[in-house]
């Protein structure tokens, strides 16, 4: 079985990363500057804006 991956790609074509499905998931909406912004919605059903930075951690050396 192959496993999907999630590619985010910046409004101009610029490639920003890949994730696996179980990761963040596709975002509702896009912030400032290409934030990826997920709407949650507690028990009470309220709901919360979040608001995520994704950060690339490159090996050293």
């Amino acid at each position: 079985m192959r496993e999907e991956l999630l590619a985010y790609i910046e409004w101009d074509g610029t490639y920003v990363g890949t994730l696996p499905p179980q990761g963040l998931g596709t975002p509702d909406a896009f912030g400032p500057g290409g934030l990826p912004a997920y709407i949650e919605f507690d028990e009470m059903d309220v709901p919360t804006v979040r608001v995520v930075r994704l950060v690339a951690v490159e090996p050293q050396g």
